[in-house]
């Protein structure tokens, strides 16, 4: 179970992947996927992904909102789908190969150390969001100019050698097993390194998001269309900024710290101290990024944002809406009701 995320946040999750919806990533209410589609399920399972994306929801807005993940119905299969879709862009290296041979090795790995198990869950989702790069090929030459502009085919091309160089890393460290306790410790004493690939991971995964809801919401405009619920969630964008930022604040930090108390020679000190370096490198990169792609999504339409019922448990703290960074963005904002347990503190709104 994740840690801060309720029993209920979970079973809404796993319910609703049982029931076969779609739960659209920006608000979309869900949808049947048609018949046939269902396949039979104990009370006792759950989609492998479901637990991730209720994770990746609640660390982003910190509240329930059985509107803000992805749950697509059908099997993750070694990565497929990643060759067309990175073919469509113009990445050279067709099929993400590192990202491919990452994902293959640890995907089945029994009773996996939790930062492999972040590990796999971001390339999950990456493989995912992915698969919203489909409808490019039908895109005009603008369009596609517009999806290339957010920085995704550069960002997919240095996550990919980077898991292609971890690929490399844990080949060398889990070459007695993984169960071995040799290989436990190669993988906790190279914890910052492996950390650093997870967040890569997942600022890449967003940026694609991003690009995915450009290309839609361009599709859309191109052809007629009124504009659907699936619009882009400017509000999400700009706490993915903060995070990055949150991110290389707390690398630098512990960088200098090392650097200052580490004594002469210390290798493991100095190795750790540039593989955060490269991390706090890798968030301003993806803030530059996220910096380009605010006033693009901006640009397209405003983000209505709709929250449905909240419950704040005892003792726990959750802000509902939005902060005050984003309000020229926001058309309108619907907050359902909200409930807050004994000594709990929630704030609603504007923050």
């Amino acid at each position: 179970m994740p840690s801060g995320l309720p029993t209920t946040r979970i079973e809404e999750y796993c319910t609703k992947w049982k029931e076969g919806m779609h739960l659209d990533v920006n608000g979309a209410s869900g949808t049947p996927l048609g018949p046939g589609t269902l396949q039979p399920h104990s009370s006792a399972e759950c989609h492998p992904g479901a637990e991730q994306l209720a994770q990746q929801d609640y660390n982003i807005n910190k509240v329930w909102n059985p509107k803000s993940a992805v749950l697509e119905r059908e099997p993750l299969n070694a990565m497929a789908g990643l060759a067309e879709a990175s073919a469509i862009i113009g990445i050279t290296d067709v099929g993400l190969k590192g990202v491919n041979f990452l994902y293959t090795y640890i995907k089945d790995l029994k009773n996996a150390p939790e930062i492999v198990r972040a590990l796999r869950g971001e390339l999950e989702l990456l493989q995912r969001n992915l698969h919203g790069l489909q409808s490019v090929k039908v895109a005009n030459d603008e369009i596609q100019n517009d999806v290339r502009e957010t920085g995704l085919v550069e960002s997919l091309q240095k996550c990919n050698q980077s898991c292609e160089q971890l690929q490399k890393d844990f080949d060398v460290w889990t070459k007695r097993g993984l169960d071995s306790f040799r290989s436990k410790v190669q993988i906790r004493r190279n914890k910052t390194k492996i950390e650093g690939t997870v967040a890569s991971i997942r600022n890449t995964q967003r940026i694609l998001h991003c690009a995915v809801s450009i290309l839609n919401l361009r599709l859309q405009l191109s052809r007629g269309f009124p504009f659907s619920e699936n619009e882009p969630n400017v509000q999400q964008v700009v706490l993915w900024r903060r995070q990055a930022e949150s991110d290389r604040t707390d690398a630098m930090s512990e960088a200098a710290g090392l650097e200052k108390d580490a004594y002469d020679g210390d290798i493991d000190a100095e190795v750790t101290a540039a593989e955060l370096a490269k991390q706090a490198n890798a968030s301003s990169e993806f803030i530059a990024l996220y910096d380009k792609i605010i006033p693009r999504l901006q640009g397209i339409s405003q983000t209505v944002q709709e929250i449905g019922n909240t419950i704040t448990e005892e003792e726990g703290m959750a802000r509902i809406g939005m902060p005050k960074e984003v309000v020229p963005l926001v058309k309108s904002q619907k907050v359902g009701d909200t409930y807050t347990g004994k000594g709990a503190s929630t704030t609603v709104g504007i923050w």
